[in-house]
């Protein structure tokens, strides 16, 4: 069900006026930290994803691999002179 923020509209009119009541308990500061876990959960389970799929891989490698997946391959080849040839 859509509601006027216009995202989680697979989320109850009921769950979502809780996590908006919720949100709005946290200082601005507990938002900013929590953000910066969401992302990095996100950036971990994208790595994951990544090792499953090239479990040879190094570190160096998935890094750079998750990073084009978010950023795109030409921004990441910029930035680090280079990145796998398969890399998308």
């Amino acid at each position: 069900m859509p509601n006027r923020y216009g995202w989680m509209s697979d989320t109850s009119p009921e769950a979502f006026a809780k996590l908006m009541e919720l949100s709005s308990t946290l200082s601005p500061g507990e938002k900013l930290q929590q953000s910066f876990r969401l992302t990095r959960f996100m950036i971990q389970m994208q790595e994951a994803a990544i090792r499953k799929e090239f479990p040879q891989a190094s570190d160096h490698e998935i890094h750079l691999r998750a990073a084009v997946r978010r950023y795109g391959r030409d921004l990441i080849e910029k930035a680090y002179g280079w990145v796998p040839d398969d890399a998308a």
